[in-house]
């Protein structure tokens, strides 16, 4: 799991704990299941079916709906969650297929998904403060940026 994936698991927690509690657990667990198909998939097919820097724009969506603060539907908030899941999740399956890696580094990869998930969802339903909320949606700005510098690398060749 590198970087670029573990800041998508918290930036889709992050939006996920700034709904509802019921959208919250619906994102919680449909990111760790999508994660696992698409790894599966990857995994299965030997390659991704998608460039390296598509990481890229997963986190500059992610930060920039962090940083709004805006309710979306529950249904937004879940294909979100799918997509990022299987986004990832294709590209971690096709990387541990190309190093020869068996099947339990991607059980490995999903549990870690399911507990950050976990860990930032439901203690982030309970930030009730204004400047704990401004906080994250500072810290979503700062996603953003750093989906940026991402996407500037992909374009660039040096990711």
């Amino acid at each position: 799991m590198s970087f670029d994936d573990l800041l998508a698991v918290v930036a889709m927690a992050v939006l996920a704990s700034q709904h509802d509690e019921a959208t919250a657990q619906r994102a919680a667990g449909t990111l760790p299941s999508a994660w696992f198909f698409g790894a599966f998939a990857g995994f299965a097919a030997g390659k991704a079916f998608l460039p390296a820097g598509a990481t890229s724009l997963t986190l500059l969506a992610l930060g920039i709906l962090v940083a709004a603060g805006r309710r979306l539907p529950m249904a937004l908030v879940t294909a979100l969650a799918a997509a990022v899941g299987l986004v990832h999740g294709l590209l971690n399956g096709a990387s541990l297929a190309a190093g020869r890696h068996d099947g339990m580094a991607l059980a490995g990869i999903v549990g870690a998904v399911l507990v950050v998930a976990t860990l930032i969802v439901f203690p982030g339903l309970r930030l009730n403060a204004t400047g704990a909320r401004i906080a994250l949606r500072v810290a979503g700005s700062w996603i953003a940026a750093i989906g940026l510098l991402y996407l500037g690398w992909a374009w660039s060749g040096r990711l």
